[in-house]
């Protein structure tokens, strides 16, 4: 496959090699034979000591029953899971990143690097997304530890709580500029500042000269919530030129979508999630007070909302098709969901979770450009603020990441409902390749991460802040 030379995926992030998944197919199967040839040893002992004991029929049931797979954990095991998926990042695979070869040498940090200006940060991040706060404080945590520094983070809803709206204009953002000189633009306090999702949580600052860097991730178009307001327009155009902000779309529509709006706007490179596991992760489990099943034979599942309810679940269940459902918010977030085989509907140009459930090998099956088309009119599943009539086949392909023609690779598409049946070609072709596929995926996200890392490292730690 091939990346766009300007997203800089060409160091980190080369083809998959078809040679290297057999091999990680064929390590995996020795290490699962080892795994039953060595349980095949224990047990026999165990059975050998059970025995001669005086409790051995007692001591039976107790190997019976250790021996039956639990089909359920329970919700408040969140902690546990997040360890399990911090120390063992790949996930269903059973790779480690030792087992990843052609990676050796991947990780670099910036200090390996030689970036200029690597130092001890405090770092204010306005924000007021669950996802994008999840992936932040991944991000703090991962680039301390392996640049040996500290990392001190405050998160503030900044104006956005202040007006009680996502919408900021120029009278509000004036009246609260005083409270964030003090707070939030003062170098005394910060270093810099980072936007998490919407950039108007920066009018204040924008507006009135703030003078420490600021990054922006760019996560819901740069108008969102201000759609009419010709001023922010004309303000966030004329900012994103200058040399103390830069903006970094997290999805490759948002440069797109401001050119078809007229706007022009200064954005740098492409910083997608890094899928890194956070404490955040833990309590989404945690936070469903239920049971979340453990996967089984690839099922389908569903993590509903209103949004995609008539896209996709109201049609399964108008044709009998089985799949798991959970409602809104209770199925445990990323942990939730890991292994899982995902039925979606994509209601946004990309998700926060995304990254992060394929970072758990989550394998989605996704409707094909020409089915999401069919239905667009129909259901509330739209890419967000994206009117219909502006996006070609070609333009799904290149900007939207469901779509994208360098991650198709990691996705399953269904261009009928009727695919969605059990014992269909496509789930027979899902079921038979699930090994190969979360390799794939892994593989994907070991360069997903290290990607996003250098990218953060060269925006903390890079010449641009030199004086």
């Amino acid at each position: 496959m091939s990346y766009p030379k300007w997203l800089g995926y060409e160091e980190v992030m080369p083809s998959l090699v078809e040679d290297d998944i057999n091999r990680f197919k064929q390590a995996k199967r020795r290490k699962r034979n080892c795994t039953i040839l060595v349980a095949a040893i224990i047990t026999i002992i165990f059975l050998i000591v059970a025995s001669i004991t005086v409790k051995r029929h007692s001591r039976d049931n107790q190997v019976k029953n250790s021996n039956i797979k639990p089909n359920k954990v329970s919700g408040s095991s969140g902690s546990k899971w997040l360890m399990q998926a911090l120390t063992e990042p790949l996930g269903a695979a059973q790779l480690t990143h030792s087992n990843l070869k052609p990676l050796t040498g991947l990780e670099q940090s910036a200090v390996q690097r030689g970036l200029p200006n690597v130092r001890n940060l405090r770092l204010l991040f306005l924000n007021h997304h669950f996802g994008t706060s999840s992936e932040m404080k991944a991000v703090v945590s991962t680039i301390a530890r392996r640049n040996n520094i500290t990392i001190t983070t405050k998160e503030s809803g900044g104006i956005h709580d202040h007006v009680k709206s996502l919408h900021s204009n120029k009278e509000a953002s004036d009246a609260y500029w005083e409270k964030a000189k003090q707070e939030e633009c003062n170098p005394d306090l910060f270093d810099m500042i980072i936007v998490g999702d919407t950039l108007s949580l920066i009018r204040p600052h924008i507006q009135n000269g703030c003078k420490l860097p600021i990054i922006a991730t760019l996560t819901t178009r740069y108008d969102w919530a201000h759609e009419t307001d010709e001023g922010w327009k004309k303000l966030i155009g004329n900012a994103s030129y200058a040399s103390n902000l830069r903006i970094y779309p997290n999805n490759l529509i948002e440069a797109w979508y401001a050119m078809k709006k007229g706007v022009d706007i200064q954005m740098y490179e492409y910083l997608p999630s890094s899928g890194i596991p956070s404490l955040n992760w833990g309590e989404a489990l945690d936070s469903i007070h239920s049971v979340v099943k453990q996967p089984s034979d690839n099922e389908l599942v569903i993590p509903d909302s209103v949004r995609i309810k008539a896209c996709l679940s109201s049609q399964l269940d108008q044709r009998n098709i089985k799949y798991t459902g959970y409602a809104r918010n209770q199925y445990g977030g990323p942990l939730g969901l890991t292994n899982r085989v995902v039925v979606h509907f994509p209601y946004q140009s990309n998700t926060m979770g995304l990254f992060e459930n394929l970072h758990q090998q989550v394998i989605y099956v996704l409707p094909t450009i020409r089915l999401y088309k069919e239905m667009y009119a129909t259901c509330q599943a739209k890419v967000e603020s994206v009117p219909a009539e502006w996006l070609s086949e070609q333009d799904y392909e290149r900007y939207i990441d469901w779509w994208r023609q360098d991650l198709q690779h990691l996705f399953y598409y269904f261009d009928s409902f009727e695919e969605l049946r059990e014992g269909s070609p496509l789930r027979q072709r899902i079921i038979s390749e699930a090994d190969s596929k979360r390799i794939q995926i892994a593989e994907f996200m070991v360069r997903q991460k290290e990607y996003v890392l250098r990218k953060w490292e060269d925006a903390w730690f890079g010449q641009w802040l030199s004086p």
